[in-house]
């Protein structure tokens, strides 16, 4: 196969598996009680308040939330977006997901009803001549206590998900990943879709959470610097609609 031809293959995986990401830890994947989420968030200042206080953002603050080819080196450009709010906002469950692990599947087929429905969700997909990408979807909550509680379920995966399985035609698999410390709360994980491993980490502004899906070939730097942009960005997003 040449080059092109596997750039192209890699891009199919790399558009596969940030779907199934975004099925997996988009609302309506989470506990089935929809009680209090389990486990520790990446770092200590994550805890939001105990009574709700951030709004969800409008449409147009998450737009201008998104990561644009300008905050990329020179060659990046945009291949596709969703900037009509509801990007992701419709998705109840991974169908057709199967796991050997019955703590998976609970997690996966939970209605998660304490979070309820995203208010607003946008998505962009940017990539660059040698087929590299970063997904960047972003989705605004109820309140805070709703998107601390969606952020959790991607810390739950790999503990409850850590044999994988398989959905929409392709084997996933998971593990712990260190994702730089950003926003109020960041956690990540490595997802394997099809032998690719990719870097997925979300981080929670109030109530609002962005998704950052890096493609197999990103470097450590690399991934650094584009997780503390998609966290500035949000932040300054998020600061007036909290004053």
């Amino acid at each position: 196969m040449n080059s092109t031809g596997a750039g192209l293959l890699l891009k199919k995986t790399v558009a596969g598996a940030v779907c199934v990401a975004a099925m997996l830890v988009t609302s309506g994947c989470g506990a089935e009680s929809g009680g209090q989420p389990e486990g520790k968030a990446s770092h200590d200042s994550a805890s939001p308040s105990p009574t709700p206080t951030a709004k969800p953002l409008s449409v147009g603050a998450l737009s201008e939330a998104l990561l644009t080819p300008g905050d990329m080196p020179a060659g990046w450009k945009v291949d596709e977006e969703h900037l009509d709010g509801k990007d992701q906002t419709d998705r109840q469950n991974l169908q057709g997901w199967k796991s050997s692990s019955a703590s998976c599947n609970a997690l996966v087929a939970g209605t998660n009803r304490a979070i309820g429905k995203p208010a607003a969700g946008v998505g962009r997909s940017l990539e660059n001549d040698d087929f590299d990408s970063v997904e960047t979807r972003i989705t605004s909550y109820k309140d805070d206590l709703a998107a601390a509680q969606n952020i959790s379920q991607l810390r739950e995966i790999p503990g409850k998900c850590r044999g994988g399985g398989k959905a929409a035609g392709a084997t996933m698999k998971f593990k712990k990943w260190t994702a730089p410390r950003a926003g109020e709360e960041s956690v990540g994980i490595q997802m394997n879709a099809m032998g690719f491993p990719f870097n997925v980490v979300q981080i929670r502004e109030g109530a609002t959470v962005v998704e950052v899906t890096f493609s197999p070939s990103s470097e450590t730097a690399f991934v650094q610097d584009v997780t503390r942009k998609a966290a500035a960005r949000l932040k300054a997003a998020s600061e007036p609609a909290q004053q």
